[in-house]
């Protein structure tokens, strides 16, 4: 399998990860409830909560590797046709949105994680509602550095053609997604694993010409 096929396979299983933290992750309430700090101490007092919470992390774990190493071969592949600094930003941006994606997680599923770990634990629901609220703003951050990873694709692809034309404007949709960041960030959470799972396809599906002559000669 060349390179090019690997960082399409990083790319549709972080989308696929990234959907089942949705699927199998702990969903919090609503954090502008009324009652909110109350429901939170009763939502994570839940076993059956504690538990979402380790799979969340376990899945979270999972995508940021992926996001990585999809970003990384993004950039291997922009590269052989812009030698300038954009291929480099996107490995940067995809870097930085893996980490702070991976921060949200853990802070967001910490008091999960301690209950599950730790019987004298006592569940706060004023602390479980502010980490909640800390781990939605770095979620919405680590959202803008990925949505700017795919516009960068979406410039370098409308330049050199290193990927179908209409793949570039749903990068830039992306971006869109996330342009009002914390207002317009549950926009980039359905967004971002769409695009990531389509341009892995598409690089599935591409024959990378130079890869495949090289062992030939």
């Amino acid at each position: 399998m060349t390179r090019t096929r690997w960082t399409g396979l990083a790319g549709v299983l972080f989308g696929i990860v990234f959907v089942c933290i949705s699927i199998f992750g702990p969903s919090t309430p609503d954090s502008g409830d009324k009652n909110a700090v109350t429901k939170y101490a009763d939502y994570w007092s839940s076993h059956a909560h504690q538990t979402k919470a380790q799979v969340g992390i376990l899945l979270v774990s999972y995508a940021v590797l992926l996001l990585v190493a999809f970003s990384a071969g993004l950039r291997d592949r922009l590269r052989t046709v812009d030698a300038g600094p954009l291929p480099s930003y996107c490995l940067a941006a995809g870097t930085l949105a893996a980490a702070l994606l991976g921060t949200a997680g853990a802070v967001g599923f910490c008091v999960g994680l301690a209950g599950a770990d730790s019987s004298a634990f006592k569940i706060d629901g004023n602390l479980a509602l502010a980490l909640d609220d800390a781990s939605y703003s770095l979620l919405a951050m680590g959202l803008m550095a990925a949505g700017s990873m795919a516009v960068v694709t979406g410039i370098v692809t409308l330049r050199t053609k290193v990927l179908p034309a209409w793949t570039a404007w749903l990068g830039f949709l992306l971006g869109l997604g996330v342009a009002g960041s914390l207002l317009t960030a549950w926009t980039a959470f359905l967004a971002l694993p769409i695009w990531s799972i389509i341009i892995g396809i598409v690089l599935l599906m591409h024959t990378d010409r130079a890869e495949v002559a090289a062992p030939a000669a």
